[in-house]
C-alpha cells in the first residue's frame, strides 16, 4: 500500500532558522555540554593554586639566585588574595563571551530574508523543499536520521538539517502522521535490498 504524500507550506522565520542552525551545529560538531563553564572556573582555580605552590619554587630557584630578591610574600595569603580576582576575571570573560554570542546571533538573524515561504512534500521517495529562489530534494537513503521535537520534524543528512515546523500542519495529528511517514519511509530505505 502506498503512503499518501504529505504537502504543506510554512513561512521560514529568521529566528527559527538561527535556532535550527545552532541545533545542527551542536549535532554535527558535538561540543561539550553546559559543564564547560565549570571547567573554566576550575581551570582558573587551578591556576591560583599553581601560583600559590609555584611561588616558593620561584623564590628559591629564580628570584634569589637570578635577581637577588631575598623574600616574596608568603604563598598562602597571595593565593587567598588572588583567588577572588581570578574568579571575578573568569566571570567577566564568560559574561563577555555570552554578550558577544548574543550580538552575533542577532546580527545573523538580521541578515536572513524575511517573508520566505517554503513549500514541502514528503513522499515515499524523500523530501522536497521549494522556495521562490531555491529548491532541495533529498531521497530517503541520504537521510541519516529522522527525529521529532515538540515543534519540529527533523531530517539529518551527513551535513545538513532539514526541518518542517509543527505550524506547517493544520493540527497535531497531521504533524504526527508526517513524522510517522518520514520515519517509516526512512527505515524502509535503510533495509538492505536483496
Amino acid at each position: 500500500m502506498k503512503n499518501e504524500p504529505v504537502k504543506g507550506t510554512f513561512e521560514l522565520l529568521p529566528s527559527e532558522k538561527v535556532e535550527m542552525m545552532l541545533l545542527a551545529g551542536k549535532t554535527f560538531t558535538a561540543p561539550p555540554g553546559r559543564s564547560t563553564k565549570w571547567v573554566f572556573y576550575l581551570a582558573c582555580a587551578a591556576i591560583g593554586v599553581l601560583i600559590g605552590l609555584g611561588l616558593p619554587l620561584y623564590e628559591t630557584y629564580i628570584a634569589r639566585p637570578l635577581f637577588g630578591i631575598e623574600s616574596l610574600p608568603s604563598g598562602r595569603p597571595l593565593v587567598a588574595l588572588l583567588m577572588p580576582l581570578i574568579l571575578i576575571f573568569a566571570t567577566v570573560i564568560l559574561l563577555a563571551l555570552r554578550w558577544q554570542r548574543k550580538r552575533g546571533l542577532a546580527a545573523l538573524e538580521s541578515r536572513l530574508d524575511r517573508n520566505v515561504m517554503v513549500d514541502f512534500e514528503l513522499n515515499e521517495n524523500g523530501i522536497r523543499l521549494d522556495t521562490a529562489h531555491a529548491s532541495a530534494t533529498c531521497q530517503w537513503p541520504a537521510i541519516r536520521s529522522v527525529a521529532t521535537s515538540k515543534t519540529h520534524l527533523l531530517l539529518y543528512t551527513d551535513s545538513t538539517l532539514l526541518y518542517i515546523p509543527l505550524r506547517a500542519f493544520p493540527d497535531q495529528e497531521s504533524f504526527v502522521h508526517a513524522a510517522e511517514l518520514a520515519t517509516s519511509c526512512w527505515l524502509s530505505s535503510q533495509q538492505p535490498t536483496a
